[in-house]
C-alpha cells in the first residue's frame, strides 16, 4: 500500500461527495486491515489529524499560496492538506520526506489528468475557446461551461432590476458565434425570476466597433 496516495485518494473522494465525516477513513481503515500495523497507524493518524486540522492547514496554506484553497482544485488542495499536517504535527515525518512524497503524488496524479487539447498556445481568446468547443475539446467545453455560469449569472441579476426583452452579447467574446449562448442561456434560466424567462439572446452584430458607431449615431442625431 502507497500510504499517503491512499490518503490522497481517500481525501479527494471526500472532496467529490462532500463526505467529511470519519465513516470513509473507517471504510478505508477496514479495507485494508491486513496491512502492516504501523502502516495502518501511519495511515490513521494522517487522515484522522487532517482531517481534524483543516481550519488549521488552510490558514497556513494561504498565508504563503497565491491562489487560496477554496480556488485550488480539489487534488491540488488534498495534496497541501496532508503535506502541510505532516510538517506541523508529524515529527516521525522529516520535511524532506513530507516534500519530496507530495511532489511525486503530484507528478504521478496530475500525469493522469493531463488530456489532449488544442488550447496549448499562449495568449488565448475567448474565439479560440469557443472554436475549440465546436471542435469537441473536452478542455474547451469545460471552460465555456465556467465561463457560461459566472456570465449567465451575472445577466440574470441584471435582469432583475433591467427587465430587459432582449440581452445582446456584444464585444470580443461575441465573436465566439451562436455556440456561445447555450452556455449562458441554460445558468441564466437557473437563477432569472419568472417574469425575466422570456429575455431572448442575441449577439451583436456589430462587434467591437457597437461603441464607435453609436458615438456617431448621437453626432448625427444632433
Amino acid at each position: 500500500m502507497d500510504t499517503r496516495e491512499t490518503a490522497l485518494l481517500l481525501f479527494v473522494e471526500m472532496e467529490k461527495t462532500k463526505n467529511f465525516g470519519s465513516s470513509l477513513i473507517r471504510d478505508t481503515l477496514n479495507k485494508y486491515d491486513y496491512e502492516d500495523p504501523r502502516e495502518k497507524a501511519f495511515l490513521k493518524r494522517l487522515t484522522e489529524g487532517t482531517l481534524e486540522s483543516l481550519l488549521t492547514l488552510d490558514y497556513v496554506i494561504n498565508a504563503y499560496s497565491k491562489t487560496p484553497t477554496n480556488k485550488m482544485k480539489p487534488l491540488i488542495r488534498s495534496l497541501l492538506r496532508l503535506s502541510v499536517y505532516q510538517i506541523l504535527y508529524m515529527d516521525t515525518v522529516p520535511d524532506s520526506a513530507a516534500c519530496n512524497e507530495a511532489v511525486r503524488l503530484a507528478k504521478k496524479k496530475l500525469g493522469q489528468e493531463l488530456r489532449p487539447t488544442i488550447l496549448t498556445k499562449e495568449d488565448v481568446t475567448a474565439k479560440d475557446v469557443f472554436d475549440a468547443v465546436k471542435a469537441g475539446d473536452e478542455t474547451a467545453k469545460e471552460i465555456a461551461v465556467e465561463f457560461g455560469r459566472y456570465l449567465g449569472y451575472a445577466l440574470a441579476n441584471l435582469a432583475a432590476v433591467l427587465d430587459p426583452a432582449v440581452i445582446v452579447i456584444g464585444g470580443g467574446v461575441s465573436k465566439a458565434g451562436e455556440v456561445l449562448i447555450p452556455y449562458i442561456r441554460e445558468p441564466f434560466m437557473e437563477r432569472a425570476f419568472f417574469a425575466n424567462r422570456n429575455v431572448k439572446f442575441a449577439l451583436a452584430t456589430l462587434g467591437n466597433d457597437a461603441g464607435i458607431c453609436g458615438a456617431a449615431k448621437l453626432v448625427l442625431e444632433d
